[in-house]
């Protein structure tokens, strides 16, 4: 019954996967076409406007996403209402935001640091905010009916054309950051224009105040918590910009981006794994299925990490007809890809602990979380940064992750307690540590090309030390072997 339901979540992490890793892999390519057209300052003060756009975001929604998903998945005959409310909320108060925005757009840009003269550059990021809130309340209502190839193929267009507009108004029109900014508001605009056939259900108007207050009391929590976890994310690009200079800002995020990669399997995972345990949170083996999710994707993500880990400096370094993955002055900052890779493995853990938070509906929890990661990086980054520079904010970065994750694991203990399988997961972080401390004997022993067939053994040494420990239960085994055979070609049949 458990690998039953492994493979429901299995098959929409998939669909919603394939989605996020193509929408991200299409994304991701701008970060070395930007080290190749852009300097590294007018890099920077990219990166610098869309943590903005990151932190706006978090209050132009105000948890109400979190709030419809929670409230419709009950099914109980009020789902058009919760949509119709929370979406035109969404839709006034985006509005006023983008407004504000624009009347103050000289005084933020001067107070964040990036200058006057790059003020026009925020009329164009309260457009892409406004826009992309529109979309937030079909997207979610998507995820609910289980419409993933739906999402999947609206998410994967409007990342395609982004791609497409930057690349003819950066290489055809030489327009630069105002570029970069207008491409996303047509991207935007074109992902809204898709979702127009699904904002259907909030007209005719079906707004209710008491259907307002419930989604608010449920919803208001993610904004401080949401604010705190920004600051995890973003919060080292605006202070690096106060402290240093956009220049080195612009090998960061370079740098980062590539680390980001480990996010695309976090978010994957994350875009299924919600509706899927609102939905079965209430079944008799609930527990033991989320005990079981959570032992898989340590497994997943902590062996994807490492191979990142061991082989992006590679990556980067090899020419493809001319050019590397990024500009050769951005190299400086490959070492904080690695930091960033297990920062991001650390968040997934935090997702899953989060199932306890949401079931009990104690989302006043998320607040003291959050809050203690958002404390760790305001804190470590005024302090770090402008000592260690880039891999202060990278390890400032990995710090919050993990006093979230230890955070979120004691909250939902005490409210939610699943039954980890601990013994399993002792295990994995030793092999971990085995193959770490082996990366740092052959680091300091061989070169070249010995090095990295020692880096290819090591990826390899991961999988390989679970299976004789006995890692995989005997069910577990079986149904892999069923799967393996079903996977097989059938023989053809003999000749009469």
């Amino acid at each position: 019954m458990v690998l039953k339901e492994m493979r429901i979540l299995g098959k929409e992490s998939l669909i919603y996967g394939l989605s996020t890793v193509l929408a991200r892999l299409l994304n991701f390519m701008l970060a070395p076409f930007y080290t190749h057209v852009l300097a590294a300052e007018d890099y920077g003060v990219v990166a610098t406007v869309f943590a903005y756009i990151a932190f706006a975001n978090i209050v132009y929604r105000h948890g109400m996403d979190q709030a419809y998903m929670r409230f419709a998945s009950e099914k109980d005959g009020r789902e058009r209402e919760a949509f119709s409310t929370s979406f035109l909320w969404l839709f006034a108060a985006s509005i006023i935001f983008s407004v504000v925005i624009c009347l103050f757009s000289t005084p933020v840009a001067v107070i964040t640091g990036m200058g006057a003269e790059y003020s026009g550059l925020l009329f164009y990021a309260s457009l892409v905010l406004l826009l992309d809130n529109l979309t937030m309340i079909p997207f979610t209502q998507l995820r609910l009916q289980h419409r993933p190839l739906r999402f999947a193929g609206i998410r994967t267009v409007g990342i395609v054309v982004n791609l497409i507009a930057n690349f003819v108004l950066l290489v055809n029109f030489h327009m630069g950051i105002k570029g970069v900014m207008v491409a996303s508001v047509i991207s935007s605009a074109i992902t809204a224009l898709l979702l127009l056939p699904h904002m259907k259900d909030a007209f005719p108007p079906l707004f209710t105040r008491e259907m307002f207050c419930r989604l608010s009391a449920f919803a208001w929590p993610f904004v401080p918590a949401g604010l705190a976890g920004m600051m995890v994310q973003v919060l080292d690009r605006p202070i690096m910009m106060l402290v240093s200079d956009a220049r080195t800002v612009g090998i960061y995020q370079a740098n980062y981006r590539l680390g980001i990669i480990m996010m695309m399997v976090v978010t994957m995972f994350d875009q299924a794994w919600r509706p899927f345990f609102l939905e079965r949170a209430k079944q008799d083996n609930a527990k033991e299925v989320f005990a079981r999710v959570f032992t898989y994707f340590t497994v997943v993500s902590m062996w994807l990490a490492l191979v990142m880990s061991l082989f992006i400096g590679d990556a980067v370094r090899f020419p493809i007809m001319g050019y590397t993955l990024i500009h050769q002055s951005y190299w400086e900052g490959l070492s904080v890809i690695p930091v960033i890779l297990f920062g991001y493995m650390l968040y997934g853990l935090y997702i899953n602990f989060m199932v306890s938070v949401v079931i009990t509906k104690k989302t006043q929890s998320l607040i003291w979380t959050t809050l203690a990661g958002g404390v760790i990086s305001v804190c470590g980054n005024l302090t770090m940064v402008p000592r260690f520079g880039m891999m202060g904010a990278a390890w400032t970065m990995f710090a919050c992750y993990a006093v979230m994750t230890i955070s979120m694991f004691v909250v939902a203990r005490r409210l939610y307690p699943v039954p980890y399988e601990w013994r399993r997961l002792g295990y994995l972080y030793l092999v971990l540590a085995g193959c770490g401390l082996a990366y740092y004997i052959c680091g300091g022993m061989f070169e070249g090309k010995l090095l990295f067939v020692c880096k290819v053994g090591i990826a390899m040494l991961f999988p390989l030390a679970l299976l004789p420990a006995h890692f995989f239960g005997a069910e577990e085994r079986a149904e892999l072997a069923g799967m393996l055979r079903r996977g097989k070609p059938k023989p053809a049949a003999r000749p009469l």
